[in-house]
């Protein structure tokens, strides 16, 4: 198999792993992906607004504004107001949506690091920072 067929194959093995886990993790946690998308997008950005959000998960401002009314009756999310434009909510996450990304962080963690050479890991980081660039979403 040619070096660059074998590369592609595996990052797409990888992606799809990563889906898995992502299914696997929020059903054992009641959450479906979209949900545990978002908590971890406000878990790596900080507070975001609903539309910044529905933009990230590539949803529709009603959509996102349904998926945070769920989070927030969960107590995963809460909405505050945004300290410099009134007219704009921010979504931050609460303890229990922290603890529960923490969780499936953790749970990622303790199934991928050990699998990653330590001598190879800034070059693995270089590479998967790179192909996240590469494959994200042009303007």
């Amino acid at each position: 198999m040619d070096d660059d067929v074998a590369l592609t194959r595996a990052v797409r093995d990888l992606v799809v792993a990563g889906e898995r886990y992502r299914l696997a993790a929020g059903r054992s946690r009641q959450l479906d992906p979209t949900r545990l998308s978002a908590l971890g997008q406000l878990f790596h950005d900080g507070p975001c607004t609903p539309t910044g959000i529905a933009r990230n998960l590539g949803v529709s401002t009603a959509s996102a504004t349904e998926l945070l009314d769920k989070l927030e009756r969960a107590g995963h999310v809460r909405r505050r107001a945004h300290p410099t434009d009134r007219r704009k909510l921010l979504v931050e996450l609460t303890m229990s949506g922290h603890e529960l990304v923490t969780g499936a962080y953790r749970d990622f963690a303790e199934r991928l690091v050990p699998a990653l050479p330590a001598t190879g890991r800034p070059q693995l980081l270089g590479f998967l920072r790179a192909a996240g660039e590469a494959l994200a979403p042009r303007p």
